[in-house]
């Protein structure tokens, strides 16, 4: 029986995962349980279709920024959060624990708030300070080939009758079928209304905040501190994140797209050019990503922007404090660090950056908890020094951050994936809030830094109304 034989149906993944449940289930004997996953393979398939069709609160969707690897989930197989696990480095540590004890294929995708030490975190109900969960059912797409999974925690008393019975009451939850067009997939008239614009803060107190600051760096208090701002938008209904997501992204090149939805009224989204880190094996690949310039469609004049980006001293000392931090950070864990390229642009859609590139080889006994531990916040997102930027971050914005400007990804066994959540939206009922920031130096200007927050949200804000920019 070849997989290829079958079309991507109920029917066919009914009877490949209970045939692979049949052949492959051995008695689990930890008390805890153990995380099994049984799969099967199928041609190339719209995955986003599949999981918009679906009727479940908790969706999830990921796509890494080179566009191979695309994943779309439902349900809950197990979760990591603060009920579950009292810190962070013990909710990391367990999900390694379960991972290694687990099916290989096993995966817990999930996020990390800006700043563990912020209270109003909470406010951002089930996300919370950190959120790790595996999923029920999977479409993972690598390769032109699509993989289905049913993940599942299996008990002691789990035998191969009691665990296909899970599968196939979970899988009449499914749908198969699809309406969905490529071109309503994209549609922002679908979109709701907007009632109201909201900015905190609003341009003058930024402009102000940003003077205050730049005193602050001219007085040798800091070296530069990334300034954030929320932009909230309320809407006339509650828009469908999957959907907002679409037209963000089909707007969007070279960014790493995620949506966590954790019930029919919360969802974090984003489309974020910024990778933290890429782990396989001992191999880790992080990034500095710092120093902004607006791109345009005419090939001449953005190469003179290009240019000007490369050559901006202003650009190139926020990028050097990134820089810096970043190659520091990896040497505390590395045994090696090769800086891939000093100084490069990464073209977006609107907007362009100055990124750096670094690949280096862990040390032994190094894991995702000491990965996180380091370079979280990087100076791309927090400041540079890290604990006085961070305290003037707490000082200055009178608001949580949560999830905004944190980690998001997977994690499994021996590799991982981590992109800083930047250009993201927290989506809560009839609300959107956006979240964009800029980093501030010695020689940046107020009002400049405001327009720069606004090309940051152009990717959103660019799908509603256009006074909405103004």
């Amino acid at each position: 029986m070849k997989t290829d034989d079958y079309i991507f149906s109920r029917e066919s993944v009914r009877e490949w995962v209970t045939d692979k449940i049949a052949a492959t289930f051995t008695p689990v004997d930890r008390r805890s349980g153990q995380l099994l996953s049984f799969s099967c393979m199928f041609d190339s398939l719209c995955i986003m279709d599949w999981l918009i069709a679906q009727n479940n609160p908790v969706k999830m969707y990921w796509s890494s920024r080179d566009a191979h690897l695309e994943i779309a989930a439902v349900g809950l197989a197990d979760t990591v959060d603060p009920k579950r696990a009292s810190c962070l480095d013990g909710a990391l540590a367990g999900i390694e624990k379960n991972l290694v004890n687990g099916s290989v294929d096993i995966r817990y995708y999930g996020g990390i708030c800006f700043d563990m030490t912020d209270s109003e975190t909470a406010a951002w109900e089930g996300l919370g300070p950190y959120y790790f969960f595996v999923p029920k059912f999977e479409l993972r797409q690598e390769n032109d080939q699509s993989v289905f999974l049913f993940n599942v925690l299996a008990m002691p008393q789990d035998d191969v009758a009691s665990i296909t019975e899970r599968f196939l009451e979970s899988l009449d939850s499914l749908s198969f079928d699809s309406n969905t067009s490529p071109e309503s997939l994209t549609d922002k008239s679908r979109l709701p209304s907007v009632l109201r614009r909201s900015d905190r803060p609003d341009q003058d107190r930024w402009q102000k905040q940003t003077r205050e600051m730049i005193d602050l760096i001219q007085a040798d208090r800091i070296k530069k501190i990334v300034q954030t701002r929320i932009t909230s938008l309320e809407l006339s209904e509650t828009p469908d994140p999957l959907h907002l997501l679409n037209c963000v992204k089909s707007r969007s090149v070279n960014t790493y797209d995620f949506c966590f939805q954790i019930d029919t009224e919360q969802s974090f989204i984003g489309c974020s050019p910024e990778r933290l880190y890429k782990k396989e094996g001992n191999s880790i690949w992080s990034e500095a990503l710092a120093g902004t310039n607006v791109r345009v469609a005419d090939h001449e004049l953005n190469g003179q922007l290009q240019k000007e980006l490369l050559e901006s001293q202003k650009e190139i000392e926020e990028h050097e404090y990134v820089f810096e931090n970043i190659k520091s950070e990896l040497e505390k864990i590395c045994s090696k660090v090769e800086v891939v390229d000093k100084r490069e642009v990464l073209p977006l859609k609107h907007i362009q950056h100055l990124r750096s590139r670094f690949s280096g080889t862990l040390k032994k006994g190094i894991d995702n908890g000491d990965i996180l531990r380091d370079l979280h916040p990087t100076a791309a997102v927090n400041g540079y020094p890290k604990k006085a930027a961070l305290a003037l971050i707490c000082q200055y914005e009178n608001f949580s951050r949560g999830w905004y400007a944190g980690p998001v990804g997977w994690i499994g066994r021996g590799r991982s994936e981590f992109a800083v959540a930047i250009r993201s939206a927290h989506i809560t009922s009839q609300r959107i809030r956006l979240f964009a920031g800029a980093g501030i130096v010695s020689a940046s200007y107020p009002g400049r830094e405001w327009e720069e927050t606004e090309m940051k949200m152009a990717p959103f804000l660019d799908l509603f109304e256009p006074s909405l920019k103004s």
